[in-house]
């Protein structure tokens, strides 16, 4: 059996192909293409959080994470790697026709430089048990003024 990675494609088509050897001398290869459009099970808007500016400002940002009607599931779990200069919070916002995930991203770095991290929600979706938020920073320091 082969299984065709879907990742990343919701609400895009895909075309897949693959070559197939067989034991029939009047072909002995064939080629086999599937197609399709991609359920999308999670919307995540944006889906990378970049916070940019001088050291001294208060850089946040936030991200909608809207699971579709059809495939509702709850984020049980959060945790980021290379947090150390960010720090996020998720809220679940419930409306009278669906909830959906708040992630608000703070940048924490006081000095210039860049950094990267991710932050992972684990799902109790079967067909998402995972969503990822890429986190990049980009701080510099304030110009110096003249006199």
């Amino acid at each position: 059996m082969i299984k065709v990675d879907t990742s990343g494609y919701g609400g895009r088509r895909l075309k897949k192909a693959i070559l197939v050897h067989t034991n029939d001398p009047r072909f002995p290869e064939l080629s086999l293409s599937i197609a399709g459009k991609v359920q999308e099970v999670v919307s995540i808007n944006p889906r990378r959080v970049v916070l940019q500016g001088v050291a001294d400002q208060v850089l946040t940002r936030s991200v909608v994470i809207m699971p579709r009607k059809e495939y509702s599931f709850r984020i049980i779990e959060t945790q980021a790697n290379h947090n150390k200069n960010f720090r996020y919070d998720l809220k679940q916002v419930n409306t009278a026709d669906r909830s959906y995930y708040l992630l608000t991203v703070e940048n924490l770095r006081r000095k210039n430089g860049r950094y990267s991290g991710v932050i992972v929600m684990k799902t109790d979706s079967e067909f998402k048990p995972n969503l990822t938020v890429s986190v990049m920073g980009n701080i510099f320091e304030k110009p110096a003024t003249g006199k």
